[in-house]
């Protein structure tokens, strides 16, 4: 008996469900040509971390070596074959782990001092130069931007230009900046210019070449902030959280309701 093949409509959540052309309701599967592939079962390939898994990521050295790294509530750890292998001492974190890559250096934070991961060297330890204990961190140009620092919900501070190992404030281009409006700091996106997520607002962080002020902070949405940090998500110059108003898009100038 010939197998026929079912087009289902393209999946359409918000729609009111009477005379829609699309699905209200896609489970165990996923968007493929002309329809819609079914989710495979997973299957396991390492195991579990000793403590509550807190985040994690994977990312590629400047010569192409490929690492996953991963943090619970009391270590840092990179995966070697199927075996997690600890990086780091002992520690006490209560919040999730972050992470941005500058260069072959991997910088995580979880709202304690910052861990610095070696692609190269496969080992961790804590980022020398004296950086603040901080909850967020972003790779903006050549600088390292930690967020919500030293306990401050609305401070940022920068590294020197080009190393991320150099904090004095003032020495190389390196600097502290509170953000007076907005409210407490949910995140910050990589890129070229940073964009500090706050509660009630996002801020513009660009860089300027001024020796003495090298970043300039711009206000450029007053009235929609992030109101769950996890849910901030990056993906390229596109950048994604929930609102008091529902799921937004900013892709660096306009900010796009995309769903209730």
């Amino acid at each position: 008996m010939p197998r026929a093949q079912l087009r289902f409509g393209e999946l359409r959540p918000d729609d009111a469900p009477h005379e829609s052309s699309g699905m209200m309701t896609a489970d165990g599967c996923y968007a493929g040509a002309n329809g819609y592939l079914p989710i495979k079962s997973f299957a396991k390939f390492a195991d579990a971390l000793g403590g509550t898994f807190l985040g994690g990521g994977a990312f590629i050295s400047t010569g192409g070596t490929t690492r996953l790294i991963a943090g619970d509530d009391a270590n840092l750890y990179s995966l070697s074959g199927s075996t997690w292998s600890s990086a780091l001492g002992s520690l006490s974190v209560d919040d999730r782990w972050r992470f941005t890559q500058f260069g072959d250096t991997v910088i995580g934070t979880y709202g304690g001092a910052p861990a610095a991961f070696d692609l190269t060297a496969n080992t961790a330890a804590a980022l020398t130069g004296s950086p603040p204990a901080a909850t967020f961190c972003a790779t903006v140009g050549d600088f390292v931007v930690l967020g919500r620092a030293e306990g401050n919900n609305n401070e940022v501070y920068w590294s020197g230009q080009g190393d991320c190992t150099s904090w004095t404030v003032s020495t190389d281009q390196s600097g502290i900046q509170p953000i007076y409006a907005g409210g407490k700091i949910m995140g910050l996106t990589s890129g070229e210019i940073c964009y500090i997520i706050q509660r009630f607002q996002v801020t513009r962080m660009s860089y300027t070449g001024d020796n003495t002020d090298p970043f300039q902070f711009d206000p450029i949405s007053t009235n929609d902030g992030c109101a769950a940090e996890g849910s901030l998500a990056q993906i390229g110059a596109l950048a994604f959280w929930w609102s008091d108003h529902g799921f937004r898009m900013f892709d660096g100038a306009n900010l796009t309701p995309i769903g209730t």
